[in-house]
């Protein structure tokens, strides 16, 4: 059975276009706890399956098309009263609707539009008239349009800690950054911009090259690593650490807060988005097909549609396996479990600190010994701590071999046990003591002040 949060869908028709009622989408989301989404007439198909009951569509245009989807539609009307903004489109039934004025409700009834779900509660845009002068805009940048980065704790905190407006951006919303003058722009990937807005980097997972040299950083970026040894990987591949601090694992904040007593009675399955490692997600089905005991999974986000599509649907027939949103708190899936299936993602180095087995699915071995090394990606690489810490974690390379370990577990056979713990503690030192984001925030705040104090 599928978990699903609410979502707050906000449609906008032109692509790449951040929507100007942004601000009330991000307002719904944090009131409601729902997910926030961007998507466009060209991108909706990816949604459209999941579409439906709870979740919420945004839109600047009539939501035409979507009536029979039982998501609740609202329509926020641009302008002041102008026939482009009440009158293109026939109106949907069901639809809530918000005008600038009476006299833009006036427009729409003389030109025969149904009003009766129409409301005149003013103009959105101009709610900024009503802020400080002085706030400054939190970019909260993300490679992945719609979606919330997996930063999104701490730039909250920061846009709190400094008073300032919390902004979502993405790559097809690069004028958000380049021409809205932000002044402090928080971020896993490294960003370019102009102006002197702060750059702050997160860098995700402990140490792969795809998380720590990928776009080095400009001189100026605060950067924050899980540990050392992220930062001694990107010193390896001659990258600039002058500005890296080695501040912890802010995703593993939570860890502490796991209950002890609960039963550990499910076996959580966290595959990686990239074909080079995850096999294509064979041995998830596999595995959920023939493991009948409890289980969840979480396909990562980032997954191609031509895996992530047969995977889910070959999972929710099974009623012993819940299928998440794919967006839940990674440390809160820990909750209740038992062991770890991944394959070679940040999963297993996060799932270290519980002292719970973890294994290891070996495609990228295969991946390794038959393709050519042009064909071997730009993410593996033996040397990288993602792969030659995998000796504290069981590996197998089929759903069968993956049963066989899990028995010996069951049978109390765990004899990487204290490996994973010494692994766990030269990773995480003290770091793990839930103040990770604190400590991040703290430092960019002093940064940010000194800079406005000159």
């Amino acid at each position: 059975m599928r978990s699903k949060r609410p979502r707050i869908v906000l449609w906008s028709y032109y692509k790449g276009r951040v929507p100007p009622f942004l601000h009330i989408g991000q307002a719904l989301a944090r009131e409601l706890r729902a997910e926030l989404l961007l998507t466009t007439w060209d991108t909706f198909d990816d949604l459209a399956p999941d579409f439906g009951p709870g979740d919420i569509l945004l839109s600047d245009c009539a939501p035409v098309g979507f009536e029979s989807a039982g998501a609740l539609l609202v329509h926020i009307h641009h302008g002041v009263g102008a026939s482009k903004n009440v009158t293109y489109g026939r109106p949907v039934r069901g639809c809530l609707e918000y005008v600038a004025s009476p006299l833009a409700q006036e427009e729409a009834h003389r030109r025969g539009t149904d009003t009766s779900n129409m409301r005149a509660v003013g103009y959105y845009q101009l709610d900024a008239l009503t802020r400080e002068d002085q706030m400054h805009k939190v970019v909260m940048w993300n490679a992945t349009p719609g979606r919330e980065p997996r930063c999104a704790r701490v730039a909250r905190a920061i846009a709190e800690a400094t008073a300032g407006e919390l902004v979502l951006g993405s790559h097809e919303g690069r004028y958000c950054l380049d021409f809205n003058n932000p002044d402090i722009v928080v971020s896993e990937n490294n960003v370019s911009i102009k102006g002197d807005a702060l750059l702050v980097r997160i860098h995700h997972g402990v140490g792969s090259s795809k998380n720590t040299t990928f776009n080095p950083c400009t001189s100026d970026c605060l950067e924050y690593a899980s540990s050392h040894f992220a930062v001694d990987e990107m010193e390896r591949r001659c990258a600039n650490t002058a500005n890296v601090k080695p501040f912890g694992y802010h995703q593993l904040d939570g860890i502490r807060d796991l209950d002890p007593l609960q039963p550990r009675d499910t076996l959580l399955v966290l595959p990686t988005w990239n074909p080079e490692f995850n096999g294509m997600c064979k041995w998830v089905v596999d595995l959920c097909r023939s493991y009948h005991g409890k289980i969840v999974v979480q396909m990562h986000p980032f997954t191609p549609l031509h895996i992530a599509a047969p995977t889910c649907t070959a999972l929710e027939g099974l009623d012993h396996v819940r299928l998440t949103d794919g967006h839940e708190d990674a440390v809160g899936l820990f909750q209740g479990t038992h062991a770890l299936a991944c394959d070679t993602g940040s999963a297993a180095f996060m799932y270290l600190p519980t002292g719970r087995p973890i294994l290891a699915y070996n495609s990228w071995r295969w991946w390794h010994d038959c393709h050519p090394a042009s064909e071997k990606g730009t993410h593996f690489d033996p040397e990288d701590l993602a792969f030659r810490w995998r000796d504290c974690m069981y590996q197998f390379t089929d759903a069968r071999a993956c049963l066989m370990l899990l028995r010996a577990l069951d049978r109390g056979d765990d004899p990487l046990k204290n490996l994973r713990l010494t692994r766990s503690d030269a990773l995480y030192g003290s770091t793990l003591d839930g103040r990770v984001c604190e400590r991040i925030v703290a430092d960019v705040v002093a940064v940010w002040r000194r800079r406005n104090a000159r």
